[in-house]
């Protein structure tokens, strides 16, 4: 499977303009009822760009990294801080 770098961009583009709309919305609409409807634009955007299992999953994913961008990447420095402190050694750096 070839990601295509462009239709990335262009899905986690969309799914964050829809978070942004949602996380605005009045009433207040609960987080997970914001995942599932950004999670569901992105995926129906990556099957309008590419329109095979891999441009939905794509979508799916992208979408998903784009809502919980910010909660991944710390849980995955966290995970990596407690390997260290473990004394594995990774072949990767962290950038401080």
């Amino acid at each position: 499977m070839q990601i295509e770098l462009n239709l990335l961009f262009e899905i986690v583009f969309v799914a964050l303009l829809v978070k942004l709309v949602v996380g605005q919305w009045y009433p207040p609409v609960q987080k997970s009822l914001q995942a599932i409807f950004v999670c569901g634009i992105g995926s129906a955007t990556g099957w309008f760009l590419n329109p095979t299992r891999e441009g939905f999953i794509l979508g799916l994913v992208a979408s998903a990294f784009a809502f919980y961008g910010r909660e991944l990447t710390d849980g995955f420095l966290a995970i990596y801080d407690d390997l260290g402190s473990l004394g594995i050694n990774s072949k990767f750096t962290k950038k401080k």
